[in-house]
């Protein structure tokens, strides 16, 4: 069995309020849920890798296959918890050193 090949997404976030680690990760995949359902969540094998709430900007780690799912959730994403936010994509890689270089993000 072939082991599968992930990429990384770095991204910012735009809110009134700094949502904790766990919310964001609850809606990040709530929100791919509901575009695509519980196959889709899966499939992605989502995890949020590194958050920095004081920069409001994280990395989140998927499956190659999903990249596309992943950024049109995101998109979609306009609620955490009860603020209103926006999240952008500002980059991808295949290699998690490269976006921390990028971003100075620490893994949490």
């Amino acid at each position: 069995m072939n082991r599968q090949s992930r990429r990384y997404l770095a991204f910012r976030l735009a809110s009134e309020v700094a949502p904790p680690r766990e919310m964001l990760f609850s809606e990040l995949e709530n929100s791919l849920r509901r575009l695509f359902g519980e196959y889709g969540v899966l499939e992605a094998s989502l995890r949020l890798v590194a958050y920095d709430a004081e920069k409001m900007i994280g990395m989140v780690r998927c499956s190659r296959l999903s990249v596309e799912r992943l950024r049109a959730a995101v998109a979609l994403t306009t609620r955490i918890g009860e603020h209103r936010a926006v999240l952008f994509i500002l980059r991808s890689a295949g290699t998690i050193a490269s976006l921390k270089r990028a971003f100075s993000l620490s893994s949490a």
